[in-house]
């Protein structure tokens, strides 16, 4: 039964609104973590007459004559600066966990009086997500393993450690969130960030040691896909779309656009997002000490890697012996970040992870 209570606003609280957000309504206000809660979309009969006219005008496409289905909104109260950044986090955190369609609209600022301020009402968030899972619905629980990826996201971000993780999780964060609607820019930022996460500027043969450790970390949550070779072929698809060769999804006769992507070629964007995603999950799953040892290792990694591109720029005579000892540091190091994903992979990481694999629309 759906309990839906309504919600009192704050001077400085900022209310998100969309255009799709599939939720049960099992009940409202729900509170991701402190200050962030989805609301019952606010009734506009609070508001004096211009401010009615105002937010129609600024939002035409929601209703809010308080009549009809209820729709979820998303409440960030004033104690957090940086609200709308905040709002971007939320829905990334959501997405992580199931990848379903959000369609963003506006946002606006309660004042005292029961006045409204309507912000950026063309250039906030006229977007949907790209990248959907098929036909499904939100529950309770979905937004409260949310909550805790989102309190981890926020202190992962305030440290100044795990700088390639955090890289990544931005880059990811804008594949989720519909940034981009262009399929080769989404396909090779999901390389960007399965880069980030498991290889290195130093590392040769790229592709067959991504494929090793993303195999490694993620590969038995797959079954119908032998991830190790998936990505290998994926990886060298990307080089060549990196140096100036056509995707997969533009016809190599025409030259042109193919809008009528098939679904065997569609599925390949989406298996590698599903990679990903599940990748960026294992990670926000390790524990402080695992987390700790990757940083460390990554740190030496860079530590190798600068004092060989220093090497480099010295003396000729002096270059071949001591890059030769530095490379064999590099490759030590190599080892170590192998172990440390089979060692991790070892322990039972679905536990840690909300796993999900969904199946996708293909439109």
């Amino acid at each position: 039964m759906s309990v839906i209570e309504n919600v009192k606003l704050n001077n400085g609280d900022k209310v998100f609104l969309f255009f799709t957000f599939p939720y049960s309504f099992e009940k409202l206000p729900l509170e991701m973590i402190k200050g962030v809660e989805l609301i019952c979309l606010p009734n506009r009969g609070f508001l004096d007459k211009d401010d009615q006219e105002a937010y129609s005008y600024a939002l035409p496409p929601i209703s809010l004559s308080g009549f009809g289905v209820p729709q979820t909104s998303i409440r960030i109260t004033s104690e957090h600066k940086n609200q709308r950044e905040l709002f971007w986090q939320t829905i990334f955190a959501i997405r992580l966990i199931k990848s379903l369609k959000i369609g963003t609209s506006g946002y606006l600022t309660y004042k005292h009086n029961n006045s409204i301020a309507i912000d950026d009402p063309c250039g906030l968030i006229w977007r949907y997500t790209v990248i959907n899972c098929s036909s499904d619905k939100y529950v309770n629980d979905d937004f409260k393993n949310a909550g805790e990826l989102l309190k981890k996201i926020i202190t992962l971000k305030k440290t100044k450690d795990c700088n390639r993780f955090i890289n990544a999780l931005n880059i990811f964060s804008e594949v989720a969130n519909g940034n981009s609607t262009s399929y080769g820019m989404n396909f090779l930022s999901l390389f960007n960030c399965l880069e980030g996460l498991f290889i290195s500027k130093s590392d040769s043969s790229k592709g067959t040691l991504l494929s090793q450790r993303v195999n490694s970390f993620v590969g038995k949550f797959f079954p119908d896909i032998e991830v190790k070779y998936f990505i290998k072929r994926e990886y060298n698809r990307r080089n060549a779309l990196t140096h100036g060769g056509t995707s997969f999804w533009i016809s190599t006769k025409t030259r042109k656009l193919d809008t009528s992507v098939s679904k065997e070629n569609y599925s390949i964007l989406l298996n590698l997002y599903e990679i990903t995603r599940l990748s960026i999950l294992g990670f926000l799953g390790l524990t402080p000490d695992e987390l700790k040892k990757y940083s460390s290792i990554r740190e030496e990694e860079k530590g190798l890697e600068d004092a060989l591109r220093e090497i480099l720029k010295g003396e000729k005579n002096l270059k071949e012996n001591r890059k030769k000892i530095i490379k064999d540091k590099i490759k030590k190091v190599t080892k170590k970040l192998d172990s440390f994903f089979v060692d991790v992979a070892a322990n039972p990481i679905e536990e840690r992870i909300y796993l999900e694999i969904p199946d996708y629309d293909f439109k």
